[in-house]
């Protein structure tokens, strides 16, 4: 017989509720973590991070966010060709943080959420393999974990608004 490990049956039950694959997080329990939608464009790959709130707060950015956005299109491609080594896969999780924290819509989130909120951070990647445009935005949901539909609804709806207001992010 088995041995239950409730946290990680919780936690995937949810996550297989909202249509990932369960080895699409990196942490156990969705309940202590915010999570990461990312959506990129440039190869169609999606995919949901978690980053413990605890680990969240102990970060401290080690470069500027228009750095670490180059950095995180970059990582997502090797993550994407399945070329990241261990070390890359590792290192996405400090950009990650490192780059949501530098970013006014995490400034604003931190002035009005609530005590013990996670948040649930969208990242759409933009443009071309050489050079890409990282567009982050947040929900406030108490949902654990949000659908693989409500992201590509959501994700696409941003989409549309950049493209009118923003169209050198989609210029190659």
């Amino acid at each position: 017989m088995s041995e239950f490990d409730f946290d990680k049956d919780v936690s995937s039950a949810h996550f297989t509720s909202a249509d990932w694959s369960v080895d699409q997080f990196n942490h156990s329990n969705p309940f202590d973590c915010h999570l990461f939608y990312i959506r990129d464009y440039r190869t169609g790959h999606i995919q949901v991070f978690t980053i413990r709130t605890s680990h969240l707060e102990e970060m401290k950015p080690e470069a500027d966010p228009l750095t670490l956005g180059g950095a995180l299109g970059e990582l997502m491609l090797k993550v994407y060709d399945k070329t990241a080594t261990n070390k890359e896969q590792e290192l996405l999780g400090v950009v990650l943080g490192g780059y949501i924290k530098g970013t006014q819509i995490f400034q604003q989130w931190e002035r009005v959420r609530a005590h013990h909120e996670r948040f649930h951070a969208f990242i759409n990647i933009y443009g071309g393999r050489q050079a890409a445009s990282v567009r982050p935005f947040m929900v406030r949901v108490p949902e654990p974990v949000l659908s693989v539909d409500t992201v590509l609804e959501k994700t696409d709806q941003v989409k549309h608004m950049d493209e009118s207001n923003h169209p050198e992010w989609f210029r190659e």
